[in-house]
């Protein structure tokens, strides 16, 4: 069973940054945490993973993270079962806000209006620094999460059809349900009727 959070933190603290004004931060987890993480998200092995986080003061009570994930993760393949390699290399951006209760319930009660005009494209997340810290082991956690893919395959892994022909023409299938019909489309007689 696939825990229901996350389990590789790097916490930071909200007010650190704004202190500070800007942060550069390398992360690179140990294999053990590779192991935890790769266990969460379901995969074989991830060899290989190293975040770089730029952290700025985006105004009195915004952080802004810009990143750049690296990583390489070994999934099942769907097909085969074989293992499959993935090379995972992508830019992030994240903005945190205060955790303030009462911001929060009224960007609730301003979404519920607005939850049409919510672009799904849009280059940055917003999140809550929640109690104070902002932690960049979950940024990493679903990074390599949204950028795996989805239904991995391994080279030359085909999918036969729901009739298990792979690899013949449609045009040539006659044991089908569907052949008699066909058939009649092409104008010619089905066969043994």
């Amino acid at each position: 069973m696939t825990p229901t959070h996350h389990t590789y933190s790097r916490p930071v603290v909200y007010d650190d940054v704004l202190r500070m004004g800007k942060n550069r931060i390398k992360v690179t987890p140990s294999n053990e945490e590779r192991g935890q993480i790769a266990k969460f998200l379901n995969v074989l092995a991830i060899t290989e993973l190293r975040a770089e986080f730029d952290l700025a003061a985006g105004g009195p009570d915004k952080v802004v993270v810009n990143g750049r994930l690296a990583a390489e993760i070994q999934q099942t393949c769907v097909v085969t079962l074989a293992p499959v390699r993935e090379r995972i290399d992508s830019s992030f951006r994240r903005v945190y806000l205060r955790d303030d209760p009462e911001a929060k319930d009224k960007a609730d009660s301003d979404a519920e209006g607005d939850a049409l005009e919510w672009d799904p494209l849009a280059d940055e997340t917003t999140d809550w620094a929640e109690h104070g810290i902002i932690d960049l082991g979950k940024i990493v956690t679903e990074v390599v999460a949204l950028e795996m893919a989805p239904y991995p395959r391994a080279d030359g892994a085909e999918l036969a059809d729901a009739g298990g022909n792979a690899g013949q023409d449609d045009e040539d299938v006659t044991d089908h349900p569907f052949a008699a019909l066909a058939q009649l489309q092409k104008g010619d007689a089905p066969k043994g009727g």
